[in-house]
């Protein structure tokens, strides 16, 4: 079910963030653009943490252009498909030789960058953020996520 104030309200939140953080599963399932609707001239940073780098190279964030995309990624990730993704404007990162990154190293990098505020849209990410107690804030919506709506 869609509810269309809860998705006009969603973009009006990405507007006000910095960056907007997903997993590779979101990109896989969902194919959201991650792009913000609705509010004019207001796209965040798009970012995705995806350890084994997952995301296929025709995902809506990759092809879609309106905004900077940044994945986090580990050392296990394929070389070739990191220099494609850098051929295709995205900036990645290795940041650690696991499979499972550090959302914290992750954050911090962010910061470094000017990223202060950032809305996780992801249900397995921000069960992530809760349990290691790094959520500032909880903004609910019901938006339709049928595969490329959002």
């Amino acid at each position: 079910m869609s509810y269309p104030f809860d998705l006009k309200r969603l973009h009006s939140f990405r507007a006000w963030y910095d960056a907007v953080i997903v997993g590779a599963r979101t990109l896989i399932v969902v194919n959201p653009p991650l792009s913000v609707h609705y509010v004019k001239d207001r796209n965040p940073l798009r970012v995705v943490v995806d350890g084994r780098l997952r995301i296929p190279l025709n995902a809506r964030i990759i092809t879609n252009k309106s905004a900077k995309t940044i994945i986090f990624t580990s050392k296990q990730a394929d070389k070739d498909k990191i220099s494609e993704l850098k051929s295709k404007g995205v900036e990645v990162f290795i940041v650690t030789d696991n499979r499972r990154l550090s959302i914290r190293r992750v954050l911090e990098l962010l910061y470094s960058t000017g990223v202060k505020r950032v809305l996780a849209e992801d249900g397995e990410l921000l069960w992530i953020f809760f349990s290691k107690g790094i959520v500032d804030e909880v903004k609910v919506t019901i938006a339709s996520y049928k595969r490329g709506v959002c």
